[in-house]
């Protein structure tokens, strides 16, 4: 288990010249301190995990942000909701790892576009396979 901490303080002077901004200034840096805390921890945990499982895509080795975002796709599953709703993933990058990869996606073209159009179709296509084969063991039971 992680702790996280923050520390935070107020001017007394803030407080005796009835200073109210202050008030929202820190409980503004004490969230933000917290969710980038949580936010870090997360993302370590994901990392880790995919570590260990292997399942991993490293665009060094692949050469192109684009390319990598693509056999990544191929690489995971689409899921269903309760609702039979298609869940796609999410896929988190920082900004200029975004701009790499748009950049790259552009560079690539409508054949690479296409393809990523087809892997979603067939992943979101073997997604309700899945879901239509397990909800079909309850029916009838």
């Amino acid at each position: 288990m992680k702790i996280h901490e923050h520390q935070a303080q107020i001017k007394f002077d803030d407080i005796l010249e009835h200073r109210l901004s202050v008030i929202f200034d820190f409980t503004q840096g004490i969230v933000s301190s917290f969710s980038d805390g949580y936010m870090q921890t997360m993302y370590q945990a994901v990392s880790e995990a995919c570590e260990k499982s292997g399942n991993i895509v490293r665009s060094n080795e692949i050469g192109s942000p684009a390319l990598s975002f693509l056999q990544a796709l191929k690489n995971i599953q689409f899921g269903v909701d309760r609702a039979g709703k298609i869940s796609r993933p999410e896929f988190h990058l920082g900004t200029d790892a975004f701009k790499k990869l748009e950049e790259d996606a552009e560079r690539l073209g409508n054949k690479f576009k296409e393809e990523v159009e087809r892997v979603t179709k067939e992943k979101e296509e073997e997604a309700l396979a899945r879901e239509a084969e397990r909800l079909s063991r309850f029916k009838g039971s």
